[in-house]
């Protein structure tokens, strides 16, 4: 998202219930590379708990898939927007982003 206040943030979670169940969501500064990405998506507390929850080809892939999205919403034109993405579906050879929502304020 692009706040008036902080600029281009990127949100990641688990998604689904879990996100907002254990209030697992984890924020940093974007764009964002693969190498924060990563660091990012390794201090959600899910993968800590649950360590299988993701195997280490789908840990290697998501923060790809998370840098690539990042870089796309730094693009966006609009001066506050926000462009989710979720579910996103990480798979043993893909990434899906499967649905998504852009609100855009005025």
């Amino acid at each position: 998202m692009r706040d008036r206040e902080f600029g281009m943030v990127m949100g990641c979670g688990m998604g689904g219930g879990m996100t907002e169940i254990i209030d697992d969501e984890v924020f940093a500064r974007a764009p964002i590379d693969a190498d924060g990405a990563e660091d990012l998506l390794r201090r959600l507390r899910t993968l800590h708990r649950l360590p299988g929850f993701l195997t280490s080809d789908q840990i290697r892939r998501a923060p790809d898939f998370a840098a690539g999205f990042s870089a796309l919403a730094a693009t966006a034109p609009w001066p506050v927007f926000t462009l989710e993405v979720n579910p996103r579906k990480v798979g043993e050879n893909s990434v899906a982003a499967v649905d998504g929502l852009l609100i855009i304020e005025r």
